[in-house]
């Protein structure tokens, strides 16, 4: 497979993964999430909706081992201060995560 054929590949699996994500098929949207970043696994965006995936089926463990990892490929984003912050919640700590979420509001209060 080429460079560009294999860019095409993995830029369909997480545009399949966010399509089935916004269409509620979270399950599916997982599967295609993993499947692109086996290819490139610094897509922050992949790595965003896998860990708000993961979480929303349950796997809140593995949501907030997701979400470490978008901290390692994308520190400086609001988002990533978000998914973060968010991910405590998912498992009945939410106060843990408020100065997470509190530094991405700092960073984008818009």
């Amino acid at each position: 497979m080429s460079v560009g054929a294999a860019s095409v590949a993995t830029y369909s699996q997480a545009l399949l993964g966010h399509i089935g994500h916004e269409r509620g098929s979270i399950p599916e949207a997982i599967g295609h999430l993993r499947a692109a970043l086996e290819r490139d696994p610094d897509d922050a965006d992949a790595i965003t909706y896998l860990a708000i995936g993961l979480m929303g089926c349950g796997d809140s463990e593995g949501g907030e081992r997701v979400a470490e990892r978008l901290m390692a490929v994308d520190p400086l984003a609001p988002m990533t201060w978000m998914v973060v912050g968010a991910a405590p919640w998912w498992s009945g700590r939410a106060k843990e995560g408020l100065p997470h979420l509190e530094r991405a509001m700092a960073a984008d209060p818009g």
